[in-house]
């Protein structure tokens, strides 16, 4: 596995990570997905389920996730096998929201 990418989607509502693998070949494949209930718990789950699907690391793998709270999860559970990388765009997104309206920048800039 040459990267993981962890995303929560919101379906009907309520909030899912979803898992998606990249091998060296381009393949991509659905490693998992688990309701989110704003507990760290489904996150671990989402995470330990790579595993239980059969997900082996002969190498350390990029893993790019959306939140501090799933990578902190990923990493919990595949160790250092999982280099963490967190989404640039979300994170600006976050630090962006932080920021007074005034020193925001538009959506022209």
């Amino acid at each position: 596995m040459l990267a993981l990418f962890l995303d929560g989607v919101v379906v009907a509502g309520q909030t899912v990570i979803v898992v998606l693998g990249l091998t060296r070949r381009a393949t991509s494949a659905r490693w998992g997905c688990a309701w989110v209930d704003g507990e760290r718990r489904p996150v671990h789950r989402a995470a330990a389920d790579l595993l239980g699907r059969g997900l082996v690391l002969t190498e350390r793998c990029c893993a790019c996730s959306t939140a501090a709270r799933a990578a902190q999860a990923v990493q919990d559970v595949l160790g250092t096998a999982a280099v963490i990388q967190r989404c640039q765009l979300h994170k600006a997104r976050n630090l962006q929201a932080l920021l007074p309206k005034a020193r925001q920048a538009t959506s022209g800039q």
